[in-house]
């Protein structure tokens, strides 16, 4: 099985032992990752979603050297705003600007 995001990997390891009982879990794409989501289960494995806005946005700036601003622009409300809590050392120069 496989799941992409939390809400995904939640489901599998709480529902395995009734609708996937000895299938293998393979998870993307989840946030904030600990061991204890596992729920002691094995056969698990995957890779986590972390964010790194100050990595991106450094690496467009790198590959498109005229950039003028940055704007954030989401659908999903859980991430609309936190660029500057991931981005820390953005500065005014930067016009970071939420759509």
């Amino acid at each position: 099985m496989i799941g992409a995001d939390n809400q995904a990997l939640e489901f599998l390891v709480a529902n395995r032992s009734s609708l996937f009982a000895g299938v293998p879990i393979v998870f993307c794409s989840v946030d904030d990752y600990s061991p204890d989501m596992l729920k002691g289960q094995r056969d698990i494995t995957g890779v986590t979603g972390e964010l790194d806005f100050e990595g991106t946005i450094s690496l467009a700036r790198r590959l498109h050297p005229g950039i003028g601003s940055v704007r954030e622009m989401g659908m999903d409300t859980e991430y609309i705003g936190l660029v500057p809590l991931f981005w820390p050392h953005a500065t005014e120069g930067d016009r970071l600007s939420l759509i």
